[in-house]
């Protein structure tokens, strides 16, 4: 049974190109189209956010976006902390009605 679950909803907009790469790794964005970025930002956004929750606050290492890297293939999601990889959250982000939706669990 999971641990934690980490739950959250955001608009399936493009995210600011300012804010693209405070969210994102450089590993999350390579290779990308810059016509992907946007939406693939967002879309990490509220994985990572899902991620953080599931997390917990007793994980004083996570303090930004950069301590978490999500990755996303098709709808299934797997989010790890960038310093200890192994330490991994899985789920899936959907879209519904024009918003992301991203659910991961974290076993212990």
């Amino acid at each position: 049974a999971p641990a934690a679950l980490g739950i959250d909803v955001d608009d399936a907009e493009p995210l600011e190109e300012a804010l693209q790469e405070l969210v994102c790794t450089p590993r999350e964005l390579a290779g990308l189209p810059a016509s992907e970025r946007g939406l693939r930002a967002r879309a990490a956004f509220c994985a990572k956010e899902a991620a953080y929750k599931a997390l917990g606050p007793r994980r004083a290492d996570v303090r930004g976006f950069h301590d978490l890297v999500a990755e996303l293939d098709g709808g299934a999601l797997r989010v790890f902390l960038a310093a200890e990889p192994a330490l991994t959250s899985r789920g899936r982000l959907v879209l519904v009605s024009g918003s992301f939706v991203a659910a991961l669990a974290r076993r212990s």
